[in-house]
């Protein structure tokens, strides 16, 4: 089913919609990766949950967009089990910080690499009829870029029911 979503993106996308290749720091450019990792793009939810959810997706490219390090910080001064997970990721991401620059990629121990994705490329357009403010909206817009950037398969996990529905309608596997 994954594949057929990603024909569908791919037939009505062949390239980015701003007409470039590449994007500016903290994107993948339009390179192939050849070790067959798939892109995983982890909203900020799935950490509220589960603060180690990070090692839950071996073998991959984790993909964390820069807003989601805001989201979390806004939970973490709460005193529930929300701002407990929020601040015990924060303070594996700052602990993952001695292994390089998050902006580049880490390697985790369970063979996937970890990245914190800016979206910076002023041309870049969220989809027509998504609001361009919201949080959610971002995030997916990180998803879509790297898919549309990388031509390979791009899982959005999230446990917004919303925010799935959008990502299958643009063309994403989302889980």
């Amino acid at each position: 089913m994954a594949a057929k979503k990603n024909e569908k993106r791919k037939r009505t996308s062949e390239k980015p919609r701003n007409g470039k290749e590449n994007g500016g720091h903290g994107h993948y450019g339009s390179e192939q990766r050849p070790d067959g990792k798939p892109f995983v793009v982890v909203d900020t939810n799935v950490f509220l949950i589960d603060p180690s959810a990070y090692l839950k997706f071996p073998d991959s490219h984790l993909i964390i967009p820069l807003i989601v390090i805001e989201e979390l910080d806004s939970f973490k001064r709460e005193l529930t089990a929300i701002g407990k997970a929020a601040r015990e990721i924060i303070r594996t991401l700052d602990d993952l910080r001695s292994k390089g620059p998050l902006t580049e990629g880490v390697s985790l121990d369970n063979g996937a690499d970890l990245r914190v994705f800016i979206l910076e490329d002023p041309d870049y357009e969220i989809p027509p009829g998504l609001d361009h403010i919201a949080k959610d909206n971002y995030i997916l817009a990180c998803a879509l870029l790297i898919s549309e950037r990388t031509n390979l398969s791009v899982r959005l996990v999230t446990k917004d029911a919303d925010l799935r529905i959008k990502a299958d309608v643009l063309g994403l596997e989302a889980i």
